[in-house]
């Protein structure tokens, strides 16, 4: 957590949380960073496929969400084989929510190799729900690992 002093010198309190379900890679090695989020109602571990994969985030982050201005990503990896697109999306209120529920969508192009993917999330377009509700669900064909979101959460004191 820091504090950065703005323009009307109120104190902007900027608190940085990175919540992962599977692991992270570092070298040979694997480190778990956090086991709180949900991959299709469970904690899970490995290789996913992408054709409805639901993630929740933790309720105490949602609570911070919903009530701050935030950055953030959702990171991971995907295995890049056939032609195939995987789509990631929220729920929103803004219209057209067919278009602002995507949050993102990758192309696959077939090099059989394992590939990283960031996709920035726009606070405007998300809406987070109540508790144990899904958030973000991927859609499309394909598989995934080592999932993340990285939030940056602002808020005036």
């Amino acid at each position: 957590m820091c504090w950065i002093k703005t323009i009307n010198g109120k104190l902007l309190n900027i608190h940085s949380i990175l919540i992962s379900q599977l692991w992270q890679r570092r070298g040979r090695d694997c480190h778990k960073v956090d086991k709180d989020l949900l991959v299709n109602g469970e904690k899970n571990v490995g290789v996913l496929n992408v054709n409805a994969l639901r993630l929740s985030i933790p309720q105490l982050l949602r609570k911070k969400l919903q009530k701050n201005y935030f950055t953030g990503y959702i990171t991971f990896e995907y295995l890049d084989e056939g032609i195939e697109s995987i789509i990631i999306k929220s729920d929103t209120d803004k219209v057209p929510r067919s278009k602002f529920s995507v949050v993102g969508e990758i192309k696959t192009g077939d090099s059989g190799m394992w590939k990283k993917a960031r996709i920035k999330l726009i606070n405007e377009n998300i809406r987070f729900k109540e508790a144990n509700k899904t958030d973000f669900t991927f859609s499309g064909r394909g598989k995934v690992r080592d999932l993340s979101f990285d939030f940056a959460i602002y808020s005036i004191n």
